[in-house]
């Protein structure tokens, strides 16, 4: 006498179990990051510091649809892609980019209420 599985079989439970944990563990913080990322990126505008991916500062001096160019020193211009920038303004500052006892006074008030080191 074998019973027949029914709906409420308990390894259909277990994938959906898993489903649900991979959503919130994987994909849901992925989408936040980069929502944040994107909406980082539509906050550009003219003499912004930044930080790229490569980690070269500089300022922002013209922002195309998909290009940045950053002044990196008086006569140096580069150009790279917006979506290489990793950080902007107050962000630098609060990571320690620019040593100040001020800006360090401010970072560890803040930093343990930030997720970084």
């Amino acid at each position: 006498m074998e019973e027949s599985p029914t709906f409420f079989d308990p390894t259909l439970f277990l994938l959906f179990g898993f489903m649900i944990l991979i959503y919130f563990l994987m994909i849901r913080p992925e989408n936040k990051r980069r929502k944040t990322h994107q909406e980082m990126l539509a906050s550009l505008d003219l003499g912004n510091e930044v930080v790229t991916a490569g980690g070269i500062l500089g300022k922002v001096s013209k922002i195309s649809d998909q290009y940045i160019e950053l002044s990196i020193s008086d006569n140096t211009k580069i150009k790279v892609q917006k979506t290489s920038i990793s950080l902007v303004g107050l962000s630098i500052l609060l990571l320690g980019l620019y040593p100040s006892p001020i800006i360090n006074f401010c970072r560890s008030i803040i930093s343990p209420f930030l997720l970084i080191d």
